[in-house]
C-alpha cells in the first residue's frame, strides 16, 4: 500500500533538510519525507558564509553553538600564509579584520553542516529515504500528487 505524506521534500542537504526542520517546528504533525539520493554529502570547498546566512544559521535554525564548536568561525576575509608547503595550518600566519562584526560569518564544511541538520530534521521527525530517487511524478490536484521513488537503503 503506498504510504501518505503531507509533504515530500526531494533533496536532503541544506535547503531540504532546513526546510523540514522548519515544517516540523511549525506544525508538528505534518506528515513530512525528505528523500536523498546519497548515502552520504560530498565536501564542498570555500564555502562561506555572508551575514544573511549567519542570520538564518544562528537566529531561525537556532545553530549558534554547532557552529561555534564545529565550523571555522570568521570575521570577515581571513588569509593564512605559509612559508613553506609542509607547514602546518596553525603554524601559518594569519591576516584579517581587525574588529569583529556584529553578525559572525562561517567558514563551512557543507559536507558536516548537511549532515548535521539533516540529522535535526530527523529528530524533530521528518522521515527520511536514504539512499533514494524519484523516478516519478504523477501531478494531481491538491493532495493527490503521486510520487514514484525508488530506496536503495
Amino acid at each position: 500500500m503506498p504510504e501518505s505524506f503531507d509533504v515530500v521534500i526531494v533533496g536532503g542537504a541544506f535547503s531540504g533538510a532546513a526546510t523540514g526542520l522548519l515544517l516540523k517546528r511549525r506544525s508538528p504533525a505534518l506528515r513530512v519525507l525528505i528523500i536523498e539520493k546519497t548515502v552520504a554529502f560530498d565536501r564542498k570547498v570555500g564555502e562561506s558564509t555572508t551575514e544573511v546566512s549567519s542570520c538564518f544559521l544562528t537566529r531561525v535554525l537556532g545553530l549558534a553553538n554547532y557552529l561555534g564548536h564545529h565550523q571555522l568561525g570568521k570575521q570577515g576575509l581571513r588569509m593564512w600564509f605559509a612559508r613553506t608547503s609542509e607547514e602546518p595550518f596553525d603554524e601559518c600566519a594569519e591576516i584579517g579584520a581587525r574588529f569583529n562584526s556584529r553578525l559572525p560569518g562561517f567558514q563551512v564544511d557543507r559536507s558536516t553542516l548537511d549532515e548535521h541538520l539533516l540529522g535535526l530534521a530527523v529528530a524533530e521527525g521528518c522521515e527520511l529515504w536514504r539512499p533514494a530517487e524519484v523516478v516519478n511524478l504523477e501531478r494531481g490536484s491538491a493532495g493527490a500528487n503521486v510520487l514514484e521513488v525508488l530506496s536503495y537503503g
